[in-house]
Order: structure tokens, then C-alpha cells, then sequence
């Protein structure tokens, strides 16, 4: 926009467009991915094949939290998770992964780190919060097959695009570690911005109204850290 609007306007498009141009805030609930809107098609444009691809969730939280929160709440629409809070969360989660997984061809086995930490939010409703926050772990060029020179890619693009693990790096990093990260704001679930509102953790595309849902926010997310972002000042 230009102006440009607060936020992650530069990795965005006109956030005043509707429906939605490519996940801002998040898809519609009215338009599926891949539809009418410009996801798939800048995916395309920055280099992902078509085809399919494998993603594994990868959990990095502790005991007791986050996605491993044994905390029972009630089951949430359409959710395999049960009534167990961290459950649902990773369904939720892969959910979002499926959903990438059949737009984006990879022979290389796409890995996400995720966990809830303690990101921005308040003290005072009108303050705002971070829902979640993504991005790549690597970058690499001049990557066999690379299509453009001197030109830097996200880790699991190159990957894609060089049928070969490229994060096996010097200083020992393991391979299959990430090759994107997302964080999400434990704080949400504990009422930072208000006492009502939480993560919608349904997968039914029934959001209730002063709720986010969470598997948009997980799909959104992953498209910053698998190539819908900028690395230029």
C-alpha cells in the first residue's frame, strides 16, 4: 500500500482489498485456498514447483505447554484433537500443513519448528498484539539448479528446487531440523487482549465472533517461512 500501512505491510498486499488478496490477515473463510485469491500463484511466481509435498511439524515447546498443554477443554468442531488443549493445537497446525503440502511440490521433506512464546500483546486492549510470527531458518544461492544467480531463496524453496537437503551447513546444524520457524503468542490463550478472546481451534470455518482462528493464523504463518517474505533493507 502507499502509503504503507502498520504491520507486515511489505509482505503483504492492500490490506483494505477484499476478499482477501493473499491471506491478510487470513484466507476467507469464503474463499479456499488456492481460489480466487493470489496464494498459490505467487508461490508459483517466486519459484515452487506444482506437485506435492511433505511437511513435518516439529515441536520445540517443553512439558505441560504449549502444543504439549495437557490442559482438557471442550472439543472443538470438527478437530481430531479431542478434548485435550495441545492436541488440538497440533491438529490444527497440520491441518495448515496439508493444505500447503498439496500446493507445493518438493521432493525434500519440508520441516516446521513451532511453539508458543510469550510475543507482544497489550497491557491494554487497544494496544494490540502478535498473533504469531514466521520465518525462514536458512537462505541459500547459487544452489544447484537455482534459476536465478546471486539471488537469495528461503530454505525450503532451494531445497525444493535442488532435490537435495542444503542445511546440512559447516557448522554442524542437523539437516532435518527447521527449515522455517513459526512462534505463536502463548498470551492469546490467557486473555492479553481480553478476557473472551482466544485462538478458535474449530476447524469448521465457524469462527465466533471476537475469536481468531487458529489454523488460518498456522496457515498464514507458513506461507511467510516458506517464501512470502523479503530479506532486503
Amino acid at each position: 500500500p502507499n502509503p504503507l500501512e502498520g504491520g507486515s505491510s511489505i509482505s503483504h498486499w492492500d490490506l483494505s482489498a477484499t476478499p482477501d488478496l493473499l491471506m491478510e490477515p487470513s484466507a476467507s473463510p469464503l474463499v479456499p485456498v488456492g481460489e480466487l485469491d493470489l496464494t498459490v500463484p505467487q508461490m508459483r511466481d517466486i519459484g515452487w514447483p506444482d506437485g506435492s509435498s511433505q511437511i513435518r511439524i516439529r515441536v520445540m515447546d517443553g512439558d505441560d505447554v504449549g502444543f504439549n498443554d495437557p490442559t482438557e477443554v471442550d472439543a472443538a468442531p470438527d478437530n481430531p484433537g479431542g478434548t485435550v488443549l495441545g492436541e488440538q493445537r497440533l491438529a490444527a497446525i497440520r491441518w495448515a500443513a496439508r493444505i500447503w503440502e498439496a500446493h507445493l511440490g518438493s521432493g525434500v521433506e519440508i520441516n516446521v519448528e513451532t511453539s508458543f512464546e510469550e510475543l507482544d500483546c497489550g497491557p491494554e486492549p487497544e494496544d494490540g498484539a502478535v498473533l504469531a510470527s514466521a520465518g525462514a531458518d536458512f537462505l541459500f544461492h547459487d544452489f544447484p539448479n537455482a534459476p536465478r544467480e546471486n539471488t537469495w531463496y528461503h530454505g525450503a524453496l532451494a531445497e525444493s528446487l535442488a532435490n537435495e537437503n542444503l542445511s546440512n551447513t559447516e557448522d554442524g546444524y542437523p539437516p532435518d531440523d527447521g527449515d522455517l520457524v513459526v512462534f505463536f503468542n502463548r498470551q492469546i490463550d490467557e486473555g492479553c487482549l481480553r478476557e473472551d478472546y482466544r485462538y478458535y481451534y474449530g476447524l469448521d470455518g465457524n469462527t465466533p465472533q471476537g475469536q481468531i482462528a487458529f489454523a488460518m493464523v498456522a496457515l498464514h504463518e507458513m506461507g511467510h517461512g516458506l517464501g512470502f517474505a523479503n530479506f532486503v533493507n
